[in-house]
Parts: C-alpha cells; sequence; structure tokens
C-alpha cells in the first residue's frame, strides 16, 4: 500500500512538471519564451559540373543555440533516400552526411543531397558552415571541382 501512494506522488510530481508553465525557454533566460524556439530547413547542395555524383560525405557545424534535429533525402531519385550519419555527433552542433548514389547514373550538375532539420532557440541567428570531406564518381575517383552549398530553408 505504501509503494502505491509513493508511486502515485511520482507520476503526479512527472505529470504536474510537464504541463506547468516555467515562464522561460530551454536557454534558463527568463525573459525568453519557450515560443521564441522555431524550426527551419537547410539544404545541402552538391555540384558535381560534368561528373556523376557517386558518393559523398560532408561536415555541417552550427553555432550555438541551433541543434539538429532531423535528416532527410534529396530531391532526385540517387539520394532521394535519407543519408547516412553520425548520431553521435549531433549533440556537438555538427554531423556527418554521407551516402552512395543508388540506381546505375549518378547525377550531374548540381543536385540536393540533404534536408536538415534544425531547432533554432529565440534571438538566435544561425550560421552555418559546411565542408565537402568527399565527392567521387563511380570508378572512386575524386571529383576535384565539386562544390557543397548551403541554403535556409523554411522556417516554422
Amino acid at each position: 500500500m505504501r509503494w502505491a501512494l509513493v508511486l502515485t506522488a511520482i507520476v503526479a510530481a512527472m505529470l504536474l512538471s510537464a504541463v506547468a508553465p516555467t515562464g522561460h525557454g530551454r536557454s534558463g533566460d527568463p525573459t525568453a519564451s519557450s515560443d521564441a524556439v522555431r524550426f527551419e530547413t537547410v539544404d545541402v547542395t552538391i555540384d558535381a559540373g560534368d561528373e556523376g555524383l557517386a558518393a559523398y560525405q560532408f561536415e555541417l557545424m552550427t553555432n550555438e543555440g541551433v541543434t539538429i534535429v532531423g535528416v532527410e533525402g534529396g530531391e532526385r531519385g540517387a539520394y532521394v533516400e535519407a543519408p547516412f550519419y553520425d548520431a553521435a555527433a549531433l549533440a556537438g552542433g555538427r554531423i556527418i552526411v554521407g551516402a552512395l548514389a543508388s540506381g546505375d547514373v549518378p547525377p550531374r550538375g548540381a543536385t540536393r543531397v540533404a534536408r536538415l532539420h534544425m531547432r533554432v532557440e529565440g534571438g538566435v541567428e544561425p550560421r552555418y558552415e559546411c565542408v565537402l570531406r568527399i565527392a567521387a564518381t563511380a570508378q572512386a575517383t575524386k571529383i576535384r571541382d565539386a562544390a557543397i552549398g548551403v541554403r535556409e530553408g523554411m522556417t516554422r
């Protein structure tokens, strides 16, 4: 009987803390409301020029107050599936993403290879630094002139 009372008290405390307003956001700043948090997308594009982009790996870093919360695939058939990424790196404000092209003909030119979803705390101006680690052809040769681009997309 005594354990039931203790368990009930614990559950009640958890429920109250989950629904009780705190008056401030995750940053601990009492003037920042939790409503100030917004979500936005970041599109990552690789331009392989005339070469077929069969494989890639990039690293994206963010500033404090920006959290990477999701990763989805790109725009074309070869990279429409969600890419592989280092989940452990997410906690540190950076992510390493990579994929191999599906299908027989890798895309040429500029291709959106991934869309990242970000949680941005109120008042923070997001900054993104993206480094292309590797871009390769189906013959496993490096695409030397490949360029990477980052574009902020939708905000909610």
